[in-house]
């Protein structure tokens, strides 16, 4: 059957009134809404036959899965077809009026944080008991930890990424508002918290009777007759015992964690509003609250609905709007819009409340930009690192941002088309944890940045590695990366949030018969995608990457795979010039243009294990390779190990007394008396040792490991540590532990 076009006649609307724009939706049973058509012009229009036996919806138009469908008008297709044929669509004004709608947006940021109340002034450095034996992990509180002799740290905040924010609505109407309740209902929420809030004092004048059907669920306490401590006092070992089960994080969980650790302390500025809600009479509490409409929430008659849920942006940002009906309040109703916010995070199979400010009872006012803080110990900072690297001179560009979570510069400038200058002696290396000099090693993650508006011009990108010399030219031919790339990003489906994959490889056949090429991908254009992906992973161990110096070059091309190249690179590098820049690090925060058609950056790998032996034993320095060794004589008799600590390889390398910067970081011997009995070191080192030959370490008395003990038996361990790294840890896999056993008798 053909489309119809049915006439739309809103009844009693004026000439220059505002009416909505309607769509008629499908209200399958048991299915979210699918709509039909939209009015254009006085009419809409869509095939009967396509709604034949179908429940209809009259709306306003927007998003199905968004539309709340107890708010549509509904009629039976069947029994209306026919009469809107004859007649058209006739809506009453008490019917067309009540679907007018707004837009409503909100936005804010999502930050782990130490908790606010750990800061100053509410707690100040001081020394703690010895025996409190409460300790806080890192990632719960930023660095704070409750048994150290100091507690005042710096307040250190990192973006969350990685999460969706659902948005809550909260409509509160408040004809009247009790000075004395909303004072309570604050402290009841401060009373968990590890700070000591005062009571009013003097005593409060009785400001009236209680509104009826206030918070539910609290019962207020009621104002006591005498004063509590002063405001600010800090908190007693009992008080921070009675926090830290809250706080302390537990073992990584099979299962959703216990609820009580989503929840979601109140932000500090009530703490502020009931500081300063004791100085001010109870006659100013309307004008107080109306300046602070998120306080309504506290206090009012209110409606709570979930509206909608969005992505987490990269820098910890969220935005959303929705529509909803137009709603016009008496302006003695005082009624205000809050919202209130829940953020979870996908940490393995499960979707982890990370933020709760629903059950915590954080609100914001509409139009507020909301501020969601938590330090809950599983939430994830952002993978790409709090801060976007530095923009140079502002022109937009694409560097090799991270490799793992490390920015590497240890590497001479460019200085043509896949050309260094002359590479010095650690050329390639980086400086990691305590350890210098470096060397790269099992799979690196490549992580690039592109600025946001090459979105359309910088489309693909590719990696080749080539062997590199001391003059920083290329030597062989390149190899192109070609592992697989797939990222992870936020779909919505079914009107919820979940992960997909998607691969950015593109086909050699799509892209000019260009082999290599993956697509950028862009958080722009709904591409919702998760933080700290890597565009490539280079797996170094590769027999096409035997141990050496590699030149790793990024190379970048437009739609079709057309190769593109800065506006400053020279006329005779290949692509076509576009307006982007190349950047590589120079220092940890400081960035430089690189003018040529490509982008290089030189790695030393190196996927060798340290070496280590324990050779012999050595009584007097005298050498025995027994397996079964038990030494007796005076108290005097000197016990030293035979051993070998080192890496081939390094910036100083050959096993003589030189070669002190190896790519091993360092060794340590050590021995333990008898089934846990007392340990301590025989020697340590950064230096190579028995390169050559074994090395006999330090001599310890028979009587200074036995003390009060005639005979007993020993072990003796030996650890080298390897500096590998991946650019996000050492490589543990490369390091070298040995044991050996021994008994001593003083004879």
């Amino acid at each position: 059957m053909p489309t119809v076009k049915y006439s739309l006649t809103l009844a009693g609307a004026g000439p220059n009134e505002a009416v909505p724009t309607l769509a008629i939706y499908a209200l399958p049973d048991g299915k979210p809404p699918q709509k039909i058509a939209t009015a254009d012009g006085g009419s809409i229009s869509f095939d009967p036959a396509k709604v034949k036996g179908m429940t209809l919806g009259i709306g306003p138009d927007a998003d199905p899965a968004t539309i709340d469908t107890a708010s549509l008008m509904r009629v039976r297709a069947d029994q209306v077809l026919d009469q809107w044929a004859r007649a058209g669509i006739t809506l009453p004004r008490e019917r067309w009026w009540q679907l007018l709608t707004e837009t409503i947006c909100v936005s804010g940021d999502v930050k782990k944080c130490r908790p606010w109340f750990l800061a100053p002034p509410y707690i100040k450095a001081r020394p703690l008991p010895a025996k409190l034996g409460v300790q806080l992990r890192p990632e719960v509180a930023s660095g704070f930890d409750l048994s150290a002799s100091s507690i005042m740290l710096p307040q250190r905040c990192l973006p969350l990424c990685d999460g969706v924010v659902e948005i809550h609505e909260r409509v509160c109407c408040c004809p009247t508002i009790d000075w004395r309740d909303l004072i309570d209902r604050l402290r009841d929420l401060l009373d968990d918290l590890p700070i000591l809030v005062r009571w009013p004092d003097p005593p409060i004048p009785d400001p009236g009777p209680r509104i009826p059907g206030g918070f539910p669920g609290v019962i207020p306490r009621g104002i006591g007759p005498g004063p509590r401590p002063p405001i600010g006092t800090i908190p007693s070992v009992a008080d921070l015992r009675r926090i830290a089960p809250r706080l302390t994080p537990r073992p990584a969980p099979s299962l959703p964690p216990a609820p009580e650790l989503t929840r979601t302390v109140p932000s500090e500025r009530i703490y502020e509003d009931y500081q300063a809600l004791l100085k001010i009479r109870p006659t100013e509490v309307a004008t107080f609250v109306d300046k602070r409409p998120y306080l309504s929430a506290y206090l009012c008659r209110c409606t709570s609905r979930k509206v909608g849920e969005v992505p987490i942006q990269p820098n910890g940002d969220f935005d959303f709007c929705y529509r909803r009906p137009r709603r016009l309040h008496n302006a003695r109703e005082r009624c205000h819009t809050v919202f209130a916010y829940r953020v979870k995070q996908k940490i393995g199979p499960f979707w982890i409340t990370v933020y709760d400010g629903v059950a915590g009872q954080d609100y914001f006012g509409a139009g507020e930009e909301a501020h969601l803080r938590t330090s809950h110990p599983l939430a994830r900072p952002c993978g790409d690192g709090p801060t976007p690297p530095d923009e140079g001179d502002g022109t937009a560009f694409v560097m090799l941002e991270h490799v793992g979570g490390s920015h590497h510069f240890n590497f001479p400038a460019q200085t043509g088309l896949s050309n260094m200058a002359n590479l010095g002696a650690d050329s390639g290396l980086i400086d990691f944890g305590t350890a210098t000099d470096c060397p790269w090693a099992t799979t690196l993650g490549l992580r690039l940045w592109s600025s946001k508006q090459l979105d359309g011009i910088v489309v693909y990108y590719r990696f080749k590695a080539v062997p590199v010399d001391g003059f920083g030219n290329p030597v062989g031919t390149p190899v192109t990366l070609t592992g697989p790339v797939s990222w992870q990003r936020f779909v919505s489906v079914g009107g919820q949030i979940v992960t997909q994959p998607e691969s950015l490889a593109a086909e050699p056949a799509t892209v000019g018969g260009e082999v290599g090429l993956y697509r950028m991908p862009y958080w722009t254009n709904g591409n919702d995608w998760l933080s700290g992906q890597y565009h490539q992973l280079w797996d170094t161990r590769s027999p096409q990457f035997p141990d050496g110096k590699y030149m790793l070059i990024l190379e970048l091309f437009g739609p079709g795979g057309a190769r593109i190249k800065p506006a400053s690179a020279p006329a005779g590098d290949p692509g076509t010039a576009r307006p982007f820049q190349f950047r590589r690090w120079t220092a940890p925060t400081v960035t430089a243009n690189v003018p040529f058609a490509d982008c290089g950056h030189v790695f030393w790998v190196n996927n060798k294990p340290v070496d280590g032996d324990i050779v012999d034993l050595r009584k007097d320095h005298i050498a025995s390779i027994d397996e079964c060794q038990f030494m007796s004589g005076p108290g005097t008799t000197k016990v030293s190990v035979g051993f070998r600590a080192f890496h081939a390889n390094g910036v100083t390398t050959g096993g003589g007394p030189g070669d002190t910067n190896s790519f091993m970081a360092g060794y340590a011997l050590t021995w333990q008396r008898g089934l846990n009995g007392p340990s301590g070191t025989i020697e340590t080192g950064s230096a190579d040792q028995g390169e050559a030959g074994a090395e006999e370490s330090n001599a310890l008395a028979f009587a200074d490991l036995l003390g009060t003990h005639k005979r007993c038996t020993f072990s003796v361990h030996l650890h080298v540590d390897a500096k590998h790294t991946n650019g996000g840890a050492f490589i543990d896999a490369y390091d070298y532990h040995e044991t050996a056993s021994f008994a001593l008798e003083i004879s």
